[in-house]
């Protein structure tokens, strides 16, 4: 089900709160505090309120054949993004849409959607990356990147992260890309022979202290990045009371900038991490699992997000 945690205890809310499913492979965060997650059997929102009851209510995807949606995305217009294995599936309120192979896709299988700060939306596909260029109101111009042109046939591509310079970190199979979206070409190619303990890199986030730094979470450990060398934490890399749970784990977060603790879900449930104030040694590693409601949430990168009060919110 979907498991909200606000600072001391877990909450599980399933189909007996009015979830369309148990299995949730993807959250987000809409600007009026919304919280929307994906089932294999359809899409649930939530209107999050401090201090008032919160009702999940359900949401009626207005195309044929398109019930289970991969991962979701809230843009800053509150317009629904939602990434399928058939398409992009786009909904504004007004009219919906579905984007295919035939509008421009490099891939029908959608794994992430973000909005960059120039407002454009770019979608993760099996097999690259698909741009949306907003011409006017609900009409967008896609581009498409394909993997073997554009990215040394890294497929599968998990996440993205933008740059302030603009550049964009790209994870998937076949290792990290710093690419350069104007130029449309690689900067610098990571894999097992430069660093990295995995050439599979499934969730990128920006590190709290040094915003040069980032996070991933791939198919052997997690680890950090200065730019110049990977830091990597597997269960062989750190000492026994504070190693981790797993060594897949699939998402990551930090929970807030003051605490310095890393959350990490892996097949065996949720490891919280409590770093020190350089984010460079674990003091603590807490695992919550079967007690605490978690069955394994490897699978699904995109469900994890946090809300405006602080909740988290995993499938």
């Amino acid at each position: 089900g979907l498991i909200q945690y606000r600072g001391k205890d877990f909450e599980t809310f399933t189909t007996k709160f009015g979830l369309k499913s148990t299995k949730i492979r993807a959250v987000d965060v809409g600007a009026d505090s919304t919280v929307w997650f994906e089932t294999n059997r359809g899409i649930n929102y939530m209107k999050v309120k401090e201090n008032e009851p919160s009702f999940i209510e359900s949401y009626k995807v207005n195309r044929k054949g398109i019930n289970s949606v991969w991962s979701i995305k809230i843009d800053s217009k509150n317009r629904l993004w939602g990434g399928t294995g058939k398409g992009l599936y786009y909904d504004d309120g007004k009219r919906s849409q579905l984007f295919t192979m035939k509008d421009g896709l490099p891939h029908s299988a959608i794994m992430s959607i973000h909005e960059l700060s120039n407002g454009e939306i770019w979608a993760t596909t099996f097999f690259g990356l698909a741009k949306f260029t907003e011409v006017s109101e609900g009409n967008f111009e896609i581009t498409s990147f394909s993997s073997d042109k554009y990215f040394n046939k890294v497929h599968n591509i998990k996440c993205l992260l933008e740059n302030e310079d603009g550049t964009l970190w790209i994870g998937g199979k076949g290792g990290l890309i710093l690419w350069d979206r104007v130029k449309g070409e690689i900067i610098e190619h990571y894999t097992p022979k430069n660093g990295l303990k995995s050439d599979y890199v499934r969730s990128i986030i920006r590190d709290l202290v040094d915003p040069e730094r980032i996070w991933l979470s791939t198919g052997y450990g997690i680890a950090r990045f200065d730019g110049k060398e990977f830091k990597c934490y597997t269960t062989e890399t750190t000492d026994t009371e504070n190693a981790l749970s797993s060594d897949s784990p699939s998402l990551i977060l930090f929970e807030n900038d003051e605490n310095k603790k890393l959350w990490i879900g892996h097949n065996k449930g949720l490891d919280r991490i409590q770093f020190d104030n350089s984010l460079d040694s674990i003091i603590e590693v807490i695992t919550y699992g079967l007690k605490e409601g978690f069955k394994g949430v490897e699978p699904y990168v995109n469900a994890v997000k946090k809300d405006p009060l602080g909740g988290i919110w995993f499938g």
